[in-house]
C-alpha cells in the first residue's frame, strides 16, 4: 500500500500552515460533535418499543455462525476476505480450538531508500504501479510468485524492501477482553481459549485487517473434551459501507505521522462495530481502503466502491490464494490469476460475486464514503459525483426492497471546511440533495464530527480511537433514533 502524497503536506498544518490539499484543520469551538449526527428527518416514536429486528436468541444448529460476507460455497472452507467479517460460537468445555489457512502478505519497507529502489525497479520494468497487482510489493501481486522468481534483481529489491508481515484476528471470549491471535501462513490450528472454567462459553472471532491481507479460509472449531452449541442469532442487523475510515486504517496510531501498519487497523473497535455493540447487533462491513464512490484517491475510476460492493470476495488476484503453502499442491492454481482486481468482466470465475436474494436483508443501511472522492479537490463537474451517488443508493434500495431498510448517507469526519474550497459544505449539498430526490421516507443524512486535532489522530491522519468512539456514539443514537433499538 502506497502513502499518500498529501501526507508530508498535511503535516505542516500541524505547524500552523494551511494548505489547498489537505482535508485536516485545526478544531475550532463549532467542532463539538452533533447529538445523533444530527440525522434529519422526524425520530420513531419509540413508546411501544423498538419498531423491527428485535434480538432474540436462535435455534440454529451447532457451529460457527457466520456475520459479514463469506463464500460458503465449500461450507468446510469458509472463505472471507472483507473487513469485519466474524466467526461467532457457543460451546461446552474448557477450550476452543480454530482451523484457518492465511495468505503471505508483503508491505512496503520504508527505511534502508527503499522507496527509490522499488520505483527505479517498477520503472525499469515498465511496471503499471498505479495498478495495484503490478507493484512489487503489493499484497495483490502475482510478481512474487512469477517475476521474481525469474529476475535476480526483482528478488533482491523484494527480499530487502518487502517485508512479509503477520496479520491478526482478534478473538473474544465470554464477556473477557478481547485479545489478538497473530495468524501466517506457517500455521493452521490455533488455539483461542484454554483452562477456562467448566460450562457455556461465546467465542467471537473478528477479521481487524482490511481485504487486501488477502482472502482467509475458516475450517471449523474444535471444542476437547467438550461440544459446540448453537450459536445465538442477532435479528438486528446494520450494513456498514465506507473506505479506510470504516476499515480502521491507523485507529491505533500514536499521531498522524505512522504509516500504515496491520499493528495500527483494528474493526473491533471502530465505530461500526462499537455502535453494533451498543445496539446489539451484527454488523456487515465493505469497506476498503483509498476507494470513492465516484473516483478512488488516486483520480481512477475504476474499482470503486460501487463495483466492489456486489463481491463477496473483492479481489480476483487474491481469491486463489496465490501465497498458499507452495508445497501443498492441491491447492495452487494451475495459472496465476488474472492480475487485476479493479476490472469485473463478465464470467470471471475468479471474483465471488454477493448472492442479495440469499443474504440476510439490513434493517439500517450506512454509506459512508467520499473522502477518496475529495482527495484531490472538488470532484469536478459535481453533478458527476452526485448522480453517482444517486445510482448507488437507487441501487442499494433496489437490492434491499423499498420499505426494509433505513438508509444513512454520513458526512465522513476527515471532510473539512478548513479549505478554500469548502468541501464538507459541497458534500453536505450533495448529500441534501440525494435524500431529495430519493423521495423516501427512509433515506436520511447525517454528519460524523470534524475531527479536527483537538483528540489526536490516527495514522496518515486517519480517524483515531477517541474519535471513533465518538463516531460510535453519534452513530449509535442515529439509528435509535429511527428504529427504537
Amino acid at each position: 500500500m502506497r502513502p499518500s502524497p498529501l501526507a508530508a503536506v498535511c503535516s505542516l498544518l500541524l505547524v500552523g500552515l494551511v494548505t489547498a490539499g489537505c482535508i485536516i484543520r485545526v478544531t475550532r469551538a463549532d467542532d463539538d460533535p452533533l447529538p445523533n449526527g444530527g440525522i434529519t428527518g422526524p425520530p420513531a416514536d419509540c413508546r411501544g418499543g423498538p419498531k423491527e429486528g428485535p434480538a432474540h436468541d436462535g435455534v440454529e444448529p451447532a457451529g460457527p455462525r457466520f456475520v459479514g460476507r463469506f463464500d460458503l460455497t465449500n461450507p468446510a472452507q469458509a472463505r472471507f476476505q472483507w473487513s469485519g467479517t466474524e466467526i461467532q460460537g457457543r460451546f461446552e468445555g474448557t477450550s476452543i480450538h480454530a482451523s484457518m489457512r492465511v495468505p503471505i502478505v508483503y508491505l512496503q519497507v520504508f527505511e534502508d531508500n527503499c522507496q527509490q529502489r522499488i520505483a527505479d525497479y517498477e520503472k525499469a520494468h515498465a511496471l503499471d504501479v498505479t495498478d495495484e497487482t503490478k507493484a512489487l510489493c503489493s499484497p495483490f501481486s502475482p510478481v512474487v510468485n512469477a517475476v521474481c522468481a525469474q529476475d535476480k534483481a526483482c528478488a533482491a529489491t523484494h527480499r530487502a524492501c518487502c517485508k512479509a508481515v503477520t496479520t491478526r484476528m482478534v478473538v473474544k471470549i465470554d464477556d473477557r477482553p478481547e485479545g489478538l491471535l497473530p495468524v501466517s501462513q506457517s500455521f493452521t490450528d490455533y488455539t483461542l481459549a484454554e483452562n477456562l472454567p467448566f460450562g457455556i462459553h461465546t467465542v467471537r472471532l473478528h477479521r481487524g485487517v482490511e481485504a487486501f491481507a488477502g482472502v482467509f479460509e475458516f475450517n471449523g472449531f474444535t471444542v476437547p473434551g467438550g461440544k459446540l452449541l448453537p450459536a445465538r442469532v442477532r435479528d438486528r442487523r446494520i450494513l456498514v459501507i465506507g473506505d479506510s475510515i470504516t476499515c480502521a486504517y491507523g485507529i491505533k496510531g500514536a499521531n498522524a505521522q505512522c504509516r500504515f501498519s496491520f499493528d495500527t487497523e483494528d474493526t473491533f473497535n471502530s465505530y461500526s462495530v462499537v455502535a453494533g455493540r451498543a445496539l446489539d447487533a451484527d454488523v456487515e462491513i465493505v469497506a476498503f481502503s483509498g476507494r470513492g464512490i465516484w473516483r478512488n484517491n488516486d483520480s481512477e475510476w475504476e474499482g470503486t466502491m460501487p463495483l466492489l460492493f456486489d463481491r463477496t470476495i473483492p479481489s480476483a488476484a487474491q481469491a486463489l490464494n496465490l501465497s498458499m503453502d507452495p508445497n501443498d499442491k492441491t491447492r495452487q492454481p494451475t495459472e496465476v490469476a488474472r492480475p487485476d482486481p479493479e476490472k469485473d468482466a463478465e464470467g470471471d470465475k475468479n471474483i465471488v460475486r454477493h448472492d442479495f436474494a440469499k443474504a440476510p436483508k439490513p434493517h439500517v443501511i450506512l454509506v459512508n464514503l467520499g473522502t477518496n472522492d475529495f482527495f484531490v479537490g472538488l470532484p469536478s463537474p459535481m453533478v458527476l459525483f452526485r448522480n453517482q451517488y444517486l445510482a448507488f443508493v437507487r441501487d442499494l434500495r433496489g437490492k434491499y426492497g423499498f420499505t426494509d431498510a433505513h438508509i444513512i448517507l454520513a458526512i465522513p469526519p476527515m471532510i473539512s471546511d478548513a479549505l478554500d474550497d469548502q468541501p464538507r459544505s459541497a458534500i453536505r449539498a450533495v448529500l441534501e440533495e440525494v435524500v431529495a430526490l430519493m423521495k423516501d421516507p427512509r433515506v436520511y443524512m447525517m454528519e460524523f464530527l470534524d475531527q479536527g486535532v483537538r483528540r489526536g489522530m490516527g495514522c496518515d491522519f486517519h480517524p483515531n480511537l477517541a474519535t471513533h468512539a465518538i463516531m460510535a456514539e453519534q452513530l449509535t443514537g442515529a439509528i435509535r433514533a429511527k428504529t427504537c433499538w
